[in-house]
């Protein structure tokens, strides 16, 4: 077993997964922010693991900016971090969204 990643150490230290959300972040005004958490696979991607590609869900950018408005969107997978990591790369170009 290797050593303990960054959010078992979190959820350790503090019992949360998260971090607190950074106040930049945070729209003006607001006092409360609310966590949507979605999951990348079948949610906002169609994974086709034959051919090692995908297919973004019909209005998932859509989606994605309009839930930024009022969320803080967090997106988990069950796959890898490098597979993570290049659907969203492509998915939130302007790394805006999620």
């Amino acid at each position: 077993m290797g050593p303990p990643t960054a959010s078992a150490k979190l959820e350790r230290e503090t019992g949360f997964l998260l971090p607190p959300l950074n106040s930049k972040a945070r729209r003006p005004g607001q006092i409360r922010e609310y966590t949507l958490v979605l999951d990348l696979d079948e949610t906002l991607v169609h994974c086709d693991k034959l051919f090692f590609n995908y297919k973004v869900r019909p209005h998932a950018n859509r989606f994605l900016a309009e839930m930024k408005k009022h969320y803080e969107v967090v997106v988990f997978t069950a796959g890898m971090p490098d597979y993570a990591d290049w659907v969203l790369n492509e998915l939130d170009i302007t790394k805006n969204l999620i």
